[in-house]
């Protein structure tokens, strides 16, 4: 019965992305664009997520058989990795590669993501992210950068080990001297949430410590145009 399910799943027209890009898509899938214009570190990203009456053997079942095949010389076909409650499976074809992440839906079923970057793209440096003040010591994890609407966002990550205090206080102090005016603040100890404005733009600054002892601080920076 579970061959018989991937034979009939292969039979499917690829999905195109913004990009160019062709997916493979189960029968019953139900697509819906996250974003389509994304610059995750530096390098392009395209994000779909996905709700299927299908369980997440089946969408997994469906890509190793449509996957089999290897792209390249000396490459697997695909990847797969389970990280929490996700399972994933991934190719990487040509300068894209390309990751479903599935679990089971609470409805019954599967939910997941699909996205598609581009690993060997030349990175595309962000100017918010670069001159952003953070603590010394402080480690990037990550800078997203979308476009929706005609408006900007660029959300950074930052993490460190000082405390959310230390951490507040530097933020109200350092955004103040680049021009930013500090519309609301809450405080709650283990968490603070600061909310800033300047012209053309607006910025959210939460801060929470995470179980490995460090603090994680997100920052959200919409400009428009």
């Amino acid at each position: 019965m579970k061959t018989l399910l991937i034979i009939i799943l292969s039979y499917i027209p690829l999905v195109a992305l913004a990009s160019g890009s062709q997916v493979p898509v189960p029968s019953g899938v139900k697509l819906v664009w996250v974003a389509d214009n994304i610059i995750q570190n530096g390098l392009p990203l395209e994000v779909q997520s996905f709700h299927s009456t299908l369980s997440p053997e089946a969408i997994l079942s469906f890509y190793q058989s449509e996957w089999a095949q290897s792209s390249q010389p000396d490459q697997p076909g695909y990847i797969e990795n389970n990280v929490s409650d996700w399972r994933v499976i991934s190719r990487l074809e040509g300068n894209k590669n390309t990751v479903i992440q599935v679990k089971e839906s609470v409805n019954g079923g599967a939910e997941g993501f699909i996205s598609v970057s581009e690993p060997f793209a030349t990175k595309k440096p962000n100017k918010i992210a670069k001159n952003f003040p953070k603590m010394g010591g402080s480690d990037l994890i990550s800078v997203t950068e979308s476009v929706d609407s005609g408006k900007g966002a660029t959300t950074i990550i930052f993490q460190n080990t000082f405390s959310v205090a230390s951490n507040l206080e530097y933020y109200k102090s350092s955004m103040a001297s680049k021009g930013w005016s500090l519309n609301h603040s809450v405080d709650q100890g283990a968490t603070a949430i600061m909310l800033f404005a300047r012209k053309g733009a607006k910025c959210e600054i939460a801060i929470s410590k995470v179980g490995s002892g460090r603090t994680t601080i997100f920052a959200n920076v919409v400009t428009r145009g």
